[in-house]
Parts: C-alpha cells; sequence; structure tokens
C-alpha cells in the first residue's frame, strides 16, 4: 500500500530558504525533481513517505517537523 502525507508547504519553503538553499539546488541535495519540491510548496501536493523522508532528510529535520498540521 502507498502512503502519501501532506506536507507544510510553507514550513518546507522556510526551511529551504532558512538553509539558502534553492529550489533547484535544494532537489539536487535531496534528490526529488524539483518540481515535485514546487508542488509540494505552492499547490500542497500530497507526496509519498518516502519523498517527505527525502525532502526531511535533505532539510536535518523529522517528517513530523514538516507535516500539515489539521486543524
Amino acid at each position: 500500500m502507498l502512503h502519501m502525507v501532506t506536507l507544510d508547504g510553507k514550513k518546507v519553503a522556510l526551511e529551504i530558504s532558512k538553509r539558502n538553499y534553492t529550489i533547484v539546488g535544494f532537489s539536487k541535495i535531496c534528490k526529488v525533481h524539483r518540481q515535485t519540491i514546487a508542488e509540494i510548496i505552492n499547490r500542497g501536493m500530497k507526496c509519498k513517505l518516502l519523498t517527505a523522508c527525502k525532502i526531511a532528510q535533505g532539510l536535518d529535520l523529522e517528517v513530523e517537523d514538516l507535516l500539515l498540521k489539521e486543524g
């Protein structure tokens, strides 16, 4: 079964910016396509858990730190 998660796009963008990365540069670091990262940030696109793990690892965070909080 494929697990999909929704990351907080604003938080992802903030964390990328804090580290002075561009989306293109960060995509090379975490090995996630730049378009996928842009879709998560701009449109709140759900992503595979594996993709979320790669993004979190690239930011030295836990996936839980990047999940969209409901409410």
